[in-house]
């Protein structure tokens, strides 16, 4: 987990420091006051330091390194019952100040990585600004191609959203345009019956052909193809292009 906490962080309020933790509150200076001058935002918020570079938050902090070595228990605790015999026979393992740094840091929230001083590369505050400003960038222009991805991402599914209404209209369109359609033939079928049928009296044909003038024009509103072919297409999907 990245925290400041699970090392015993340096501050600038470091009680008694080392002369190794001295050298990091002057490192942490160092390093806030050039990221300040390069317009960097810097704050500091329990013992965790952030620079706002390229709208990307870089997190960090710095600890001196302690080694370890076994030493013999002193007369008083060979003499306690707080040490094992193996701890009375061997030792115990004691920690000291190393005199070198580590800085831990993450970028945009991602990670942690830990980039210890070496004898001959101790931390400067400007080759540590310029990796914090590379990563940074970096992660600025991944966020932004991950919020183009996205975009597209969502313009994508919205077509397909789209794609599906039109679909669906086209298919209803086209269901209901058959039904009108069988549904118009049938009534022509049925007017058919009605006045071909024979014989019929000369009062029983004049109310029919007023009856069939009125039942065809009932046939042609409910029927597609009487109000033309291109209208037929439209409805189906298939406009001009």
């Amino acid at each position: 987990m990245f925290s400041p906490f699970n090392v015993d962080a340096i501050t600038a309020d470091t009680s008694d420091p080392t002369s190794g933790e001295k050298r990091g509150q002057e490192f942490i200076r160092a390093l806030t006051a050039l990221a300040q001058q390069r317009g960097h935002a810097a704050e500091v918020h329990a013992r965790l330091h952030t620079f706002s570079i390229h709208g990307v938050p870089v997190e960090w902090f710095v600890y001196e390194r302690a080694f370890q070595r076994k030493v013999p228990l002193t007369k008083k605790e060979a003499r306690s019952g707080l040490f094992t015999d193996r701890a009375k026979r061997e030792g115990k393992i004691e920690y000291r100040p190393s005199g070198w740094l580590t800085l831990v840091y993450r970028v945009d929230g991602r990670g942690e990585t830990r980039l210890a001083e070496r004898p001959r590369r101790r931390f400067e505050a400007s080759p540590i600004l310029d990796r914090f400003e590379g990563l940074a960038a970096e992660a600025a222009a991944r966020r932004k191609a991950e919020e183009e991805e996205e975009r597209r991402s969502r313009r994508r599914a919205a077509e397909r959203v789209r794609s599906r209404r039109v679909e669906t209209s086209r298919w209803n369109a086209m269901h209901g345009m058959m039904a009108a359609s069988e549904k118009a033939a049938r009534l022509r079928d049925f007017i058919e019956r009605i006045t071909s049928h024979s014989p019929m009296r000369p009062d029983q044909e004049k109310r029919v052909r007023k009856w069939a003038r009125w039942a065809n024009a009932h046939a042609d509103a409910i029927d597609p193809m009487t109000k033309g072919f291109d209208d037929v297409l439209a409805r189906l999907g298939l406009g001009k292009r």
